[in-house]
């Protein structure tokens, strides 16, 4: 098709073209935008472009904010409270990762225990095996001091149940390969206000304190500030005298070897041979034979009284000043002491005279 053909093609569409196109477009009906959309809106794009990135930046700082409260609330927040009660007590708590963040001694002599301890980030098991290691060359746990009170309180009923146990086992196994057979008393604590005063004002840990609030819940003549001073063995001892049921107030996989704790180191009334009197059963300790720490009415032997009180009967007291025939008194001159070195028998002068003349 050449050129011309085109031309006159073009003409005939033109001229065949509706006249009345642009006039019909413009009748149509237009409908308004309710708003602008973003091709319309002119005047916004700027604030889009910069709102996207402090949006991110919002995010992020979010996303940090959440993991470093998590990472404080895991590692660093205290989960569980501990107490270790030796004579002395020995406090540690330890994060949700059952981690130790804080150790501490409630009097000087505990605080000179744990001195030089590393124990931050450590497991609660490995803490309580370098503190039992250290308890036991210091003399504070042994075969005849093998009484440990431990307690726990965490919120979590199920997780404080389970530390328990495993502490229980772990101070067990440990103690036992170094051939001590402890007994070991567990409770588990829900200290109050009131309670942590009391504890406070009598210079003893909440466990301890807790222990003896119990004691005295079963029995109400016993009174806090005498037991308050007494060790845990002789806790134990009293509570054994007054017959209080442990088994209501502690749990213990001991407890059979907590009813024959009684026979060490007792001063009863009855034991002849009883050197260590802990004030527990008869201050006086009136019928012990064998006592060297008191001065009793009937203490055939009492070397350490420091002569404060004539013995009646006490046969072998070589510095008090008796009533009674002293067969081997060295200060007295008693009138019928007959093997005495410091007197002249009368008896005698009276031969010599009948002598003389």
């Amino acid at each position: 098709m050449n050129e011309d053909n085109l031309k006159k093609h073009l003409k005939q569409a033109i001229d065949q073209a509706p006249i009345d196109l642009l006039e019909k477009i413009k009748a149509q009906p237009a409908e308004k935008m309710a708003a602008h959309d973003d091709i319309t809106r002119q005047s916004a794009s700027g604030k889009v472009r910069y709102l996207k990135p402090a949006l991110a930046l919002l995010s992020a700082a979010a996303i940090f904010l959440i993991a470093f409260v998590n990472w404080q609330m895991t590692t660093q927040w205290v989960d569980s409270m501990v107490y270790l009660d030796v004579n002395p007590s020995l406090a540690l708590e330890t994060n949700r990762r059952d981690q130790v963040i804080r150790l501490s001694g409630l009097d000087d002599e505990s605080q000179a225990l744990i001195e030089g301890l590393d124990y931050k980030g450590k497991s609660l098991e490995t803490v309580a095996a370098e503190l039992l290691d250290r308890l036991v060359l210091q003399g504070y746990v042994s075969s005849s001091e093998p009484a440990i009170l431990l307690s726990v309180f965490n919120e979590d009923p199920e997780k404080r149940s389970r530390q328990l146990t495993e502490l229980d086992q772990a101070i067990h196994a440990y103690l036992k390969s170094l051939e001590i057979q402890p007994i070991v008393l567990t409770q588990t604590l829900d200290p109050t206000e009131t309670l942590s005063e009391y504890a406070e004002a009598n210079h003893i840990s909440v466990s301890k304190m807790t222990l003896i609030r119990n004691m005295i819940l079963l029995d109400p003549d016993l009174k806090t500030e005498d037991l308050s001073k007494l060790s845990l063995e002789a806790l134990i001892k009293v509570s054994s005298k007054v017959e209080l049921n442990l088994e209501q107030i502690i749990q213990s996989s001991d407890m059979e070897r907590i009813k024959t704790l009684d026979d060490f180191d007792e001063d009863d009334p009855e034991d002849l041979d009883d050197d260590n009197d802990d004030g527990i059963d008869d201050i006086d300790d009136d019928g012990d034979l064998d006592d060297d720490q008191d001065d009793d009415d009937y203490d055939f032997d009492d070397t350490d009284d420091n002569d404060t009180m004539d013995d009646a009967y006490d046969l072998d007291d070589s510095e008090d000043d008796d009533s009674l025939e002293d067969l081997d008194d060295e200060v007295e001159d008693d009138p019928d002491d007959i093997d005495d070195d410091d007197m002249e028998d009368d008896d005698t002068e009276d031969d010599d005279s009948e002598d003389d003349d």
